[in-house]
């Protein structure tokens, strides 16, 4: 009796125990959760300097209605945003007397007469200010026609940039024209164009005639912009200025295949500061494929791994490199400089959803280990693409749940500097979604999403955190 009285008691004892140490666990795990940031900020900010670019003009009478132009903000406590602009644009700007958000996504809607056109100073930039550090996604929409693009905070602004776009699939129709465009956060701002294109193709400004390996100078004064465009690729060219811009590129509607229609790219561009030496790029779409194109700012080597196997391309400054794939694949590049990767979606068949997105790649060394994120509403299908190492795989959390199967669309391994990688691309609902790492690893996350004729894309972090 002793002997089972003690058995008995000594399990009411270890199942006591264990039950403590779950609570314990449970009551960890819910502390985490609550997604306190830490010191590792990377594109969130309480500041951010924006412009929206030109798309097409001339939409069909019964797209003309579809169309808006909207901020998208993703705040973890309740905020307040302010909207500034020039003077002689705020009386049109909505909330310049600062608008009161709670914790989650809100949209800003912006007149579009604050779309910048070509070859023009004007006063179309606006300063977006919170009361505490959010994540900023602008979203341009022609009805069949959109894209996003992060926004960075003007900490993380840069005086030397290097564009990258695509080459117009027709340069007899302006709306495949490549496009870029500055803002300014300062008066007295000289900013220098350094073009780069086809050498039969030309641009003219002010009454002369330039040519690829030319330099534009414009000056230009607090919240002042200036766009560009032209009927080939400006992938390549420079832009220079005496202080921090902001500085967006892609192209007005652009077709990267025979399929499909034309959509609108765009991204804010990162310094070349704060572009990184290694990537791993997911696939783009369910029914697409992806081209990925490397953009030196200098000379420099890249290594291409692919499928198992290894490619090798010297790029000199101003220079690119595209591939293209399909299918559950991704490819992991290293580079012995700094390069921007772009990653763009590519319809490979006539039939499927999704037409072309633009969206930067983060390198390794632009990984955090917790976001806030959002996905916009208006898209039958949309995806969170993870990169993290193996390791951590049971560390992931989305929205404070292990990641399911069932939301699973795929999953990649990758060996990438001898270390084993895993890529996912994840279904995901429209809102505010907090991902992060237990072990507080570090990780990529890119979100896009789809329709018919449609679809968008961006990063979730392209700046480098120490």
């Amino acid at each position: 009796m002793f002997d089972c009285l003690g058995f008995s008691s000594h399990s009411r004892i270890f199942h006591s125990y264990g039950e403590r140490e779950r609570e314990r666990e449970r009551e960890r795990e819910r502390e985490r959760a609550n997604f306190v940031f830490f010191h590792l900020l990377g594109s969130r900010g309480k500041r951010f300097l924006l412009l929206f670019m030109e798309t097409i003009s001339d939409l069909q009478s019964d797209l003309a209605n579809n169309r808006s132009t909207e901020i998208h903000v993703a705040a973890l406590a309740d905020s307040k945003l302010t909207l500034k602009s020039s003077s002689e644009n705020i009386k049109s700007l909505p909330f310049s007397a600062g608008k009161a958000i709670s914790q989650g996504v809100s949209k800003l809607e912006i007149p579009m007469s604050f779309r910048t056109t070509d070859l023009k100073t004007e006063r179309k930039a606006i300063m977006l200010e919170s009361s505490t550090p959010v994540s900023v996604v602008t979203l341009n929409h022609d009805g069949y026609s959109s894209d996003s693009s992060l926004i960075l905070p003007v900490e993380r602004l840069g005086r030397k940039y290097v564009v990258g776009s695509t080459d117009p699939f027709s340069n007899r129709d302006k709306a495949h024209s490549s496009q870029v465009a500055i803002a300014a956060l300062q008066d007295k701002t000289i900013v220098t164009v350094q073009l780069k294109f086809k050498s039969n193709s030309s641009l003219a400004y002010q009454n002369k005639q330039y040519f690829s390996g030319d330099k534009i100078a414009v000056n230009l004064n607090r919240f002042e912009s200036f766009q560009l465009s032209e009927r080939t690729d400006l992938t390549g060219t420079f832009v220079e200025a005496n202080h921090p811009v902001a500085v967006f590129a892609g192209n007005r509607c652009n077709k990267l295949q025979r399929y499909g229609f034309c959509s609108h790219l765009m991204e804010q561009l990162p310094p070349i500061e704060d572009l990184d030496t290694e990537y791993i790029v997911p696939p783009s779409l369910e029914t697409s494929g992806t081209r990925i194109r490397m953009v030196a700012s200098q000379r420099t080597r890249v290594e291409f791994f692919f499928n198992g196997g290894k490619r090798e391309k010297i790029l000199e400054p101003g220079t690119y490199k595209d591939a293209e794939f399909h299918g559950e694949h991704s490819v992991h590049l290293k580079a012995d400089k700094p390069l921007m990767v772009l990653s763009f979606a590519i319809r490979m068949a006539r039939g499927g959803e999704g037409d072309p997105y633009m969206s930067l790649v983060p390198g390794f060394n632009q990984y955090l280990s917790q976001y806030f994120v959002l996905v916009p509403g208006g898209y039958t299908k949309n995806f969170l693409s993870i990169i993290m190492k193996a390791d951590s795989k049971s560390s992931l959390r989305i929205d404070g749940k292990q990641l399911s199967k069932d939301d699973t669309v795929s999953e990649i391994k990758v060996v990438a500097s001898h270390d084993n990688y895993l890529v996912y691309v994840v279904r995901t609902r429209p809102g505010g979604h907090k991902v992060e790492t237990l072990d507080n690893s570090r990780f990529g996350l890119m979100i896009h999403g789809q329709t018919d004729g449609d679809s968008y894309g961006y990063a979730a972090n392209v700046v480098k955190v120490s």
